[in-house]
């Protein structure tokens, strides 16, 4: 399964930065943003875009992204060889290339890797000062530069979270996410939020489009017909609705024209972001990349050190 998906997929781009030197004759490349997946067969190599490594090929990957990198070579099916021997070359058994034992390794995206050491120092500045005891936080790489940006949220205030992204040399703040739900679309880098205000149903997505930031929002009544239909419904429909489902609405209306007016108004509007973004499970979309932890000293130190 993992082989036939793979083998429709190799056309799409892959995030591949250059030629590995001398490895394997000079075809080894560089590859990285992913992540290692694993099941009962054995491990591959995913990339934040969705796609995957070529397979029979030699692949220098920096997992941890501290601008070293280690060797692997994928298999026909696509996983990772281990504990066996490829074109001369040794791999043990988490598939690195080794010599003598040695897990061999290079120097990968240094000034990326770079930048992103001082990020996080940026950020720990940050976590550390006056106001920002509690809360929590997770790392991200938003726009997909190698640098990773910072979700902040405080908690006496679980529904507000603050983006930091590191630029001129410190943490600024970029965006803040009004959300009761977060979601991160790993593929288009997007973090999608919704949340229920005043019978108002409002969703809203922060992306970096590779120059900015963008916030685009959109919302509509609850009130009116609680889950947004296929379809706007006629006049005489929405009515019929409203008097039967929502008679507390229906009885404080007054202008019943304007009021459909806004019904389609709001329709158009939510129709329109969804079209573009998806709802909060309409986009692939992989929770695990908003789980925070604590802001804590041993959090601290372990994921900006």
């Amino acid at each position: 399964m993992l082989q036939r998906k793979m083998k429709t997929r190799i056309g799409r781009s892959l995030w591949i930065i250059g030629l590995a030197g001398t490895m394997a004759a000079g075809l080894a490349m560089t590859s990285f943003a992913g992540e290692w997946r694993q099941n009962s067969v054995g491990r591959w190599w995913q990339n934040d875009d969705g796609t995957y490594l070529p397979s029979e090929s030699w692949q220098w990957l920096d997992d941890n992204r501290d601008g070293v990198a280690e060797c692997y070579y994928t298999r026909p099916d696509g996983y990772v060889a281990a504990n066996t021997e490829i074109d001369g070359y040794q791999v043990n058994a988490s598939g690195a290339w080794v010599v003598d034992g040695v897990v061999q390794q290079k120097a990968i995206a240094v000034e990326a890797a770079q930048e992103n050491k001082k990020a996080k120092e940026a950020y720990k500045k940050v976590l550390e000062g006056e106001g920002m005891d509690g809360g929590s936080f997770c790392l991200l790489d938003i726009n997909k530069d190698g640098i990773d940006e910072m979700l902040f949220t405080m908690d006496w205030l679980p529904a507000r979270t603050t983006i930091y992204a590191y630029q001129d040399g410190q943490a600024n703040v970029v965006e803040h996410v009004t959300n009761d739900a977060r979601y991160y679309d790993r593929k288009k880098k997007w973090i999608i939020a919704g949340y229920l205000n005043n019978g108002v149903e409002n969703r809203s997505v922060h992306f970096h489009d590779g120059t900015k930031w963008v916030n685009d929002h959109a919302s509509w009544y609850h009130d009116h017909w609680g889950d947004l239909p296929k379809e706007p419904l006629s006049y005489d429909a929405f009515y019929s609705k409203m008097q039967s489902e929502r008679p507390w609405v229906y009885e404080k209306i007054t202008d019943k024209e304007g009021e459909y007016r806004s019904y389609k108004n709001s329709w158009k509007e939510m129709s329109v972001f969804l079209q573009k973004y998806g709802g909060l499970g309409g986009v692939e979309y992989d929770a695990r990349d908003t789980e925070s932890v604590k802001n804590t000293p041993e959090n601290r130190q372990a994921l900006l050190s």
